[in-house]
Protein backbone atom coordinates (compact mmCIF):
# COMPACT_ATOMS: atom_id res chain seq x y z
CA UNK A 1 0.00 0.00 0.00
CA UNK A 2 2.80 2.43 0.84
CA UNK A 3 4.41 1.97 -2.58
CA UNK A 4 1.19 3.06 -4.28
CA UNK A 5 1.74 6.54 -2.86
CA UNK A 6 4.68 6.81 -5.26
CA UNK A 7 2.95 5.19 -8.25
CA UNK A 8 1.35 7.89 -10.48
CA UNK A 9 -1.35 5.44 -11.59
CA UNK A 10 -2.83 5.68 -8.09
CA UNK A 11 -4.39 8.83 -6.71
CA UNK A 12 -2.69 10.39 -3.72
CA UNK A 13 -4.54 10.50 -0.40
CA UNK A 14 -6.65 13.63 0.05
CA UNK A 15 -4.54 14.51 3.09
CA UNK A 16 -1.62 15.06 0.71
CA UNK A 17 -3.13 16.37 -2.52
CA UNK A 18 -5.22 18.98 -0.71
CA UNK A 19 -2.14 20.50 0.89
CA UNK A 20 0.50 20.71 -1.83
CA UNK A 21 1.44 19.89 -5.40
CA UNK A 22 3.15 16.50 -5.75
CA UNK A 23 5.04 15.38 -8.85
CA UNK A 24 6.01 11.73 -8.66
CA UNK A 25 8.98 10.09 -10.40
CA UNK A 26 8.65 6.34 -10.05
CA UNK A 27 9.75 2.98 -11.40
CA UNK A 28 9.04 -0.34 -9.71
CA UNK A 29 12.42 -1.72 -10.79
CA UNK A 30 15.47 -0.97 -12.92
CA UNK A 31 16.47 -4.61 -13.27
CA UNK A 32 17.30 -5.65 -16.83
CA UNK A 33 14.62 -8.33 -16.69
CA UNK A 34 12.00 -5.86 -15.52
CA UNK A 35 12.55 -2.80 -17.70
CA UNK A 36 13.87 -1.89 -21.14
CA UNK A 37 15.21 1.64 -21.43
CA UNK A 38 14.26 2.56 -24.97
CA UNK A 39 15.59 6.13 -24.80
CA UNK A 40 17.79 8.08 -22.41
CA UNK A 41 19.15 10.67 -24.89
CA UNK A 42 22.78 9.63 -24.64
CA UNK A 43 23.47 9.99 -28.36
CA UNK A 44 24.03 13.21 -30.33
CA UNK A 45 21.11 15.46 -31.18
CA UNK A 46 18.79 13.99 -33.77
CA UNK A 47 19.65 10.34 -33.10
CA UNK A 48 17.78 7.84 -30.98
CA UNK A 49 19.53 5.62 -28.44
CA UNK A 50 19.64 2.92 -31.15
CA UNK A 51 21.39 5.38 -33.52
CA UNK A 52 18.31 5.75 -35.71
CA UNK A 53 17.37 9.29 -36.85
CA UNK A 54 14.42 10.80 -35.00
CA UNK A 55 11.55 12.39 -36.94
CA UNK A 56 10.37 15.98 -36.46
CA UNK A 57 7.54 17.49 -38.44
CA UNK A 58 7.82 21.15 -39.57
CA UNK A 59 7.66 23.54 -36.63
CA UNK A 60 8.82 20.94 -34.07
CA UNK A 61 12.37 21.06 -32.69
CA UNK A 62 14.43 18.85 -30.40
CA UNK A 63 17.57 19.60 -28.36
CA UNK A 64 19.26 17.15 -25.98
CA UNK A 65 20.70 18.45 -22.73
CA UNK A 66 20.00 18.98 -19.04
CA UNK A 67 16.77 20.33 -17.58
CA UNK A 68 17.25 24.01 -16.70
CA UNK A 69 14.93 26.69 -15.38
CA UNK A 70 14.47 30.21 -16.71
CA UNK A 71 17.46 31.44 -14.66
CA UNK A 72 19.72 28.80 -16.23
CA UNK A 73 20.02 26.66 -13.08
CA UNK A 74 20.11 22.89 -13.52
CA UNK A 75 17.42 21.02 -11.62
CA UNK A 76 18.50 17.38 -11.97
CA UNK A 77 21.64 15.29 -11.57
CA UNK A 78 24.31 16.17 -14.12
CA UNK A 79 24.36 12.64 -15.57
CA UNK A 80 20.66 12.79 -16.51
CA UNK A 81 20.14 13.65 -20.17
CA UNK A 82 16.83 15.02 -21.40
CA UNK A 83 15.27 16.33 -24.57
CA UNK A 84 13.76 19.79 -24.89
CA UNK A 85 10.94 19.45 -27.43
CA UNK A 86 9.24 22.64 -28.64
CA UNK A 87 6.42 23.01 -31.13
CA UNK A 88 5.50 26.25 -32.89
CA UNK A 89 2.65 24.53 -34.70
CA UNK A 90 0.88 21.22 -34.37
CA UNK A 91 2.90 18.20 -35.42
CA UNK A 92 4.91 15.42 -33.80
CA UNK A 93 8.27 14.18 -32.57
CA UNK A 94 9.03 10.49 -33.15
CA UNK A 95 11.76 8.45 -31.46
CA UNK A 96 12.67 5.42 -33.58
CA UNK A 97 14.20 2.15 -32.39
CA UNK A 98 14.57 0.56 -35.82
CA UNK A 99 14.85 1.75 -39.40
CA UNK A 100 11.48 1.85 -41.19
CA UNK A 101 10.67 -1.66 -42.41
CA UNK A 102 13.82 -3.13 -40.85
CA UNK A 103 13.02 -4.44 -37.41
CA UNK A 104 10.80 -4.05 -34.43
CA UNK A 105 10.39 -4.44 -30.69
CA UNK A 106 8.01 -7.07 -29.34
CA UNK A 107 6.16 -4.84 -26.90
CA UNK A 108 3.63 -7.54 -26.03
CA UNK A 109 5.97 -8.85 -23.32
CA UNK A 110 5.64 -5.56 -21.42
CA UNK A 111 2.81 -4.21 -19.28
CA UNK A 112 3.46 -0.47 -19.16
CA UNK A 113 5.17 2.24 -21.21
CA UNK A 114 6.52 5.16 -19.19
CA UNK A 115 8.49 8.32 -19.74
CA UNK A 116 9.47 11.28 -17.61
CA UNK A 117 8.34 14.77 -18.54
CA UNK A 118 8.00 18.32 -17.28
CA UNK A 119 6.89 21.63 -18.68
CA UNK A 120 9.67 23.96 -19.82
CA UNK A 121 10.04 26.89 -17.43
CA UNK A 122 8.90 30.28 -18.73
CA UNK A 123 9.14 29.21 -22.37
CA UNK A 124 7.23 31.68 -24.59
CA UNK A 125 5.64 28.77 -26.46
CA UNK A 126 3.84 27.87 -23.21
CA UNK A 127 2.28 31.31 -22.90
CA UNK A 128 -1.47 31.29 -22.45
CA UNK A 129 -1.64 27.87 -20.79
CA UNK A 130 -0.67 26.64 -17.32
CA UNK A 131 -0.26 22.95 -18.22
CA UNK A 132 0.88 20.96 -21.25
CA UNK A 133 -1.11 18.25 -22.98
CA UNK A 134 -0.57 16.02 -26.01
CA UNK A 135 -1.05 12.48 -27.29
CA UNK A 136 1.36 9.54 -27.28
CA UNK A 137 1.24 6.75 -29.86
CA UNK A 138 3.24 3.66 -30.74
CA UNK A 139 4.23 3.11 -34.37
CA UNK A 140 5.04 -0.03 -36.34
CA UNK A 141 7.82 -0.66 -38.90
CA UNK A 142 5.53 0.70 -41.64
CA UNK A 143 5.42 4.01 -39.73
CA UNK A 144 1.72 3.51 -38.93
CA UNK A 145 0.14 4.26 -35.55
CA UNK A 146 -0.52 1.09 -33.57
CA UNK A 147 -3.94 1.11 -31.91
CA UNK A 148 -5.20 4.43 -30.55
CA UNK A 149 -3.10 7.39 -29.32
CA UNK A 150 -3.36 8.12 -25.59
CA UNK A 151 -3.84 11.63 -24.22
CA UNK A 152 -1.40 12.15 -21.36
CA UNK A 153 -3.68 14.41 -19.32
CA UNK A 154 -5.56 11.25 -18.42
CA UNK A 155 -2.50 10.09 -16.46
CA UNK A 156 -0.52 13.17 -15.46
CA UNK A 157 -0.66 16.96 -15.23
CA UNK A 158 2.34 18.80 -16.63
CA UNK A 159 1.82 22.08 -14.82
CA UNK A 160 4.06 25.12 -14.66
CA UNK A 161 7.06 24.50 -12.38
CA UNK A 162 6.57 25.35 -8.74
CA UNK A 163 8.85 27.40 -6.52
CA UNK A 164 8.95 29.37 -3.33
CA UNK A 165 7.69 32.68 -4.64
CA UNK A 166 5.36 33.38 -1.72
CA UNK A 167 7.63 32.08 1.04
CA UNK A 168 11.10 33.28 0.09
CA UNK A 169 10.81 35.98 -2.59
CA UNK A 170 14.52 36.85 -2.74
CA UNK A 171 15.66 33.24 -3.02
CA UNK A 172 13.00 32.57 -5.63
CA UNK A 173 14.16 35.53 -7.68
CA UNK A 174 17.77 34.32 -7.62
CA UNK A 175 17.25 30.58 -7.96
CA UNK A 176 14.03 30.50 -9.92
CA UNK A 177 11.46 27.75 -10.11
CA UNK A 178 11.99 24.00 -10.05
CA UNK A 179 11.01 22.13 -13.22
CA UNK A 180 10.94 18.51 -12.05
CA UNK A 181 10.61 15.49 -14.31
CA UNK A 182 7.66 13.35 -13.30
CA UNK A 183 6.79 9.85 -14.44
CA UNK A 184 4.01 9.38 -16.97
CA UNK A 185 3.08 5.67 -17.02
CA UNK A 186 0.70 4.36 -19.67
CA UNK A 187 -0.59 0.76 -19.46
CA UNK A 188 -0.17 -0.77 -22.92
CA UNK A 189 -3.81 -1.82 -22.76
CA UNK A 190 -4.70 1.89 -22.99
CA UNK A 191 -3.56 1.93 -26.64
CA UNK A 192 -6.46 -0.42 -27.49
CA UNK A 193 -4.46 -2.45 -29.97
CA UNK A 194 -5.71 -5.41 -31.95
CA UNK A 195 -4.26 -8.88 -31.24
CA UNK A 196 -0.69 -9.13 -32.50
CA UNK A 197 -0.13 -5.40 -33.06
CA UNK A 198 2.15 -4.98 -30.05
CA UNK A 199 4.43 -7.68 -31.47
CA UNK A 200 5.65 -5.16 -34.03
CA UNK A 201 6.54 -1.78 -32.57
CA UNK A 202 9.43 0.32 -33.84
CA UNK A 203 9.04 3.70 -32.15
CA UNK A 204 7.04 6.18 -30.12
CA UNK A 205 5.33 9.31 -31.43
CA UNK A 206 4.58 12.38 -29.30
CA UNK A 207 1.71 14.07 -31.12
CA UNK A 208 1.21 17.77 -30.41
CA UNK A 209 -2.39 18.20 -31.51
CA UNK A 210 -4.06 19.47 -28.32
CA UNK A 211 -2.39 22.88 -27.96
CA UNK A 212 -1.15 25.05 -30.85
CA UNK A 213 2.30 25.62 -29.29
CA UNK A 214 4.28 24.35 -26.33
CA UNK A 215 7.58 23.24 -24.84
CA UNK A 216 8.39 20.23 -22.64
CA UNK A 217 11.36 18.24 -21.40
CA UNK A 218 11.33 14.46 -21.98
CA UNK A 219 13.53 11.73 -20.48
CA UNK A 220 13.75 8.00 -19.75
CA UNK A 221 11.36 6.31 -22.17
CA UNK A 222 10.90 2.81 -20.71
CA UNK A 223 8.95 -0.41 -21.10
CA UNK A 224 8.15 -2.31 -17.89
CA UNK A 225 7.34 -6.01 -17.60
CA UNK A 226 5.82 -5.56 -14.14
CA UNK A 227 3.92 -2.52 -12.89
CA UNK A 228 1.11 -2.19 -10.37
CA UNK A 229 -1.82 -1.13 -12.54
CA UNK A 230 -5.17 -0.36 -10.87
CA UNK A 231 -8.10 -2.55 -11.84
CA UNK A 232 -10.74 -0.69 -13.82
Amino acid sequence: EMERNFNPLYELPASVRNVTTVERSYTPSLGVRDVWEAESYIQRDGMSQQLIPIVLTPGVTSAYGRVVNAQGHFRHDEILRSNLVRWEQQGYYQDNWAEPGQGNVNASRYAVLSFRACRADADPLNAGTDSSDFHVALVNPSDEVVGTPVRISGTARLDDPTGSVALIPIASLLLGRNPALQSVPIPLSAFRTSPGQLDYVSGIRFIFDVQPTGAIWLANIRFHTTYDVPEL
